[in-house]
């Protein structure tokens, strides 16, 4: 079992055990994302591909928490880069506001630990030479890589509210989209990004111009 696996499961139950809620054979989705390899994974991820190593990949990290965890709802893993965690958020809400499950877990989780990974970076002229990231300046050269995980809990408000669950946030709307063919794959488009900001606002009453703080994903 990957070792990114292994912290969300973890998380998983912590986060569930705060939530105090009762998930064991509840309709409880999950919706989680995490590197497939781990310490020892060889090198080559075409290699890695050829030797059928299945029980690593991200298409299971989802379900083996839902699993050990015994959670009966949707179980997603997802995939998307950078944005997989966001993402992972974005159905999980959809997935509660169509009815699909009853509560949710989302979880990311990001370990460096191949060597390999460093190497490809470098050879791009990705990683910036101090270690630092410098969004917005005119001397950005490159990223540092971080590592993290995290799970949450979400539910309903009006669940929330009746069962007396302690909430430590509210989530008023998500937006989702890609570019298209306008940039690629790997290229920011303003004007995509800011769509799904407007998607993200659709029916919340708010406002942009509400807004007091943004956190972003910086290219480079």
């Amino acid at each position: 079992m990957a070792l990114s696996t292994r912290k969300l499961i973890e998380l998983s139950f912590l986060a569930l055990l705060d939530s105090g809620i009762d998930y064991r054979g509840q309709n409880v989705g999950c919706f989680a994302s995490g590197t497939a390899f781990d310490i020892l994974s060889i090198a080559d991820p075409d290699e890695f591909e050829a030797k059928g190593s299945f029980a690593g990949t991200p298409c299971m990290i989802a379900n083996k928490i839902s699993y050990h965890l015994d959670l009966r709802g949707p179980s997603i893993p997802v995939d998307t880069a950078c944005s997989s965690s966001l993402t992972a958020l974005h159905l999980a809400v959809q997935s509660l506001r169509t009815g699909d499950c009853e509560a949710a877990i989302v979880g990311g989780c990001q370990l460096n630990l191949r060597l390999a990974d460093f190497v490809q970076y470098s050879q791009g002229s990705l990683l910036a030479p101090d270690g630092k990231c410098k969004p917005f300046d005119a001397d950005a050269d490159g990223f540092s890589r971080g590592e993290g995980a995290v799970v949450i809990v979400l539910k309903p408000y009006d669940d929330a509210i009746r069962d007396a669950d302690h909430i430590y946030g509210v989530i008023l709307g998500t937006g989702i989209n890609a570019s298209g063919s306008v940039a690629p794959a790997y290229a920011p488009v303003a004007n995509a990004q800011m769509e799904a900001m407007l998607r993200a606002y659709q029916g919340t009453g708010k406002d942009p111009r509400d807004v007091d703080f943004v956190e972003l994903h910086a290219t480079g």
